[in-house]
C-alpha cells in the first residue's frame, strides 16, 4: 500500500461573464476568452481546449455558459438530473480526453461522454486513463476491450498495455452513496429537532450530541426521538444526566464549549440558532444538537461491494485493477487487503481509491508483479 496525494493548481476566482454565453457561437467564444485574460491559466487552458470542448461536448447545454463559469449537461431522460459542474473542470477534462484521443476505442469515450446517465462515470475514467498514461509503465490503452467470461462477453473500461504486462481495469464512483448518507442524516436531523420541543426556551449553553457507529437497526427514529427527549427534558431542569446508549446509538448533553466526540471517518449534521442580529460561528459550539454518523465501517463495505461489482467486468482469470473514486479511510484499504488475499478474487491484483483527482492511496496482491512499480510518474526520478 501507498498513499500519494497530487496537488492540483488551480486559480480560486471563477470568471466572470458579461452573459449568459454560447460557446458554439464563434462571438461568444471570443467574449469567454476576454474574460478569461485576468486568469492567466484558466486563459491558456481555453486556448489549448476550447475547440476540442465545443466538439466533443455536443448537447447545447454543454456550451452554454453562466455567471462564473456554470454549465451544466442535459437531463437523463425521464428525469429532472443533469451533471452540474464548472467550465473550468470541464476544459481540464477536455485537456485529458486530448490526450486520450489516439487510443483504441476512444470513440466509444466520446459517445458515453454524450449519454447523461454516463457522464459522471466516464469523466472518472477519464481522470483513471490519464493517470495511467503518465506512468513510467506505461505503454498503450484500449478503450472497451471485449472479454470473454462464462457469463459472456464484457467489455470493462480500458486495458491497460504496461512494460510489467496487460492489466484490465474497471472504474467505479461511491460519490452518489455519499450525498445519500448527508441527506439521510439531514432529514434525521430535522427529527430530532423536533424532538427537542420549544428551541427558544433552550439553554444556550448546552448541546446534544447524538452519535451513531454501525447499523442502525430497527426503529431508528423512534429510538433518537427518545434519546433527545430525555436529555432535552434533563437540560433544562439543569440536570446532568449520563449519556444514553442505545446499541449503536450514542446521545450525550455537554457544554457548548466542549467538542463532540468525532471519529475519523464521519459525516456531521449542526442545527444551529441562528441570531440576525449578532455573527455565528456555523460549527458544533453554536449548534444546540450535532447528529454524527462514523462510516468507516460502511464505507469499507461499501467499497468491497464496488470491487466485485468491478471484478465482474474483469478477465476470471486476472489480471485485473479497479479504480474506485471515493474518500477513503485506512479501515477500507485494510478491507482490500483482506480481499485481494483472498482465492475468490484472485482476479483482482491491483486497487486504487481517488476522490477529487487526487490519489488516496493503492494496495496490490503480494507475489505478482503489478506492485508499487504502477505508481511512478514518466518523469520521477527512478
Amino acid at each position: 500500500m501507498t498513499n500519494r496525494e497530487e496537488e492540483r493548481d488551480e486559480e480560486p476566482a471563477r470568471v466572470v461573464i458579461p452573459r449568459v454565453l454560447d460557446l458554439g457561437l464563434a462571438d461568444d467564444r471570443v467574449t469567454f476568452l476576454e474574460a478569461c485574460l485576468h486568469l492567466p491559466k484558466l486563459h491558456e487552458l481555453a486556448l489549448e481546449s476550447l475547440g476540442d470542448y465545443v466538439r466533443w461536448f455536443v448537447a447545447p447545454e454543454w456550451r452554454t455558459v453562466h455567471s462564473g463559469g456554470i454549465v451544466s449537461g442535459p437531463y437523463a431522460k425521464g428525469t429532472r438530473q443533469a451533471t452540474g459542474s464548472t467550465i473550468e473542470h470541464m476544459l481540464r477534462t477536455t485537456t485529458m480526453l486530448r490526450g486520450l484521443q489516439h487510443c483504441k476505442g476512444f470513440d466509444r469515450v466520446l459517445a458515453s461522454l454524450n449519454n447523461p446517465t454516463q457522464v459522471n462515470s466516464v469523466m472518472f475514467e477519464v481522470e483513471a486513463a490519464t493517470w495511467c498514461a503518465t506512468r513510467a509503465v506505461h505503454r498503450e490503452l484500449v478503450f472497451s476491450p471485449p472479454v470473454q467470461r462464462t457469463s459472456g462477453v464484457k467489455y470493462p473500461d480500458f486495458l491497460w498495455q504496461t512494460a510489467l504486462g496487460d492489466l484490465y481495469c474497471e472504474c467505479k464512483r461511491a460519490n452518489l452513496w455519499q450525498r445519500r448518507e448527508v441527506r439521510r442524516l439531514t432529514a434525521l436531523a430535522d427529527v430530532l429537532v423536533q424532538a427537542m420541543g420549544d428551541k427558544g426556551a433552550w439553554p444556550d449553553t448546552l448541546r446534544i450530541d447524538v452519535l451513531i457507529e454501525g447499523s442502525l437497526g430497527r426503529n431508528p427514529d423512534k429510538r433518537l426521538r427518545a434519546a433527545v427527549r430525555g436529555l432535552s427534558d434533563a437540560g433544562r431542569r439543569g440536570a446532568h444526566p449520563a449519556a444514553v446508549l442505545d446499541g449503536s446509538i450514542t446521545a450525550t448533553l455537554r457544554q457548548r464549549k466542549d467538542a463532540p466526540i468525532m471519529p475519523g471517518d464521519a459525516v456531521t449534521i449542526n442545527q444551529i440558532l441562528v441570531d440576525s442580529d449578532r455573527p455565528v460561528r456555523m460549527d458544533a459550539h453554536s449548534a444546540h444538537l450535532t447528529i454524527t454518523r462514523d462510516l468507516a465501517a460502511t464505507r469499507a463495505r461499501l467499497l468491497g461491494g464496488l470491487v466485485r461489482e468491478a471484478q465482474m467486468q474483469l478477465p476470471q482469470d486476472g489480471p485485473g485493477a479497479v479504480f474506485v473514486d471515493m474518500p477513503g479511510a485506512d479501515a477500507s484499504a485494510n478491507r482490500l487487503r483482506g480481499m485481494l488475499a483472498h482465492p475468490a478474487h484472485k482476479n483482482v491484483v491491483w486497487t486504487c481509491v481517488s476522490t477529487a483527482d487526487q490519489m488516496l492511496w493503492a494496495v496490490w496482491r503480494d507475489d505478482q508483479p503489478f506492485d508499487g512499480r504502477l505508481l511512478r510518474a514518466h518523469d520521477a526520478p527512478a
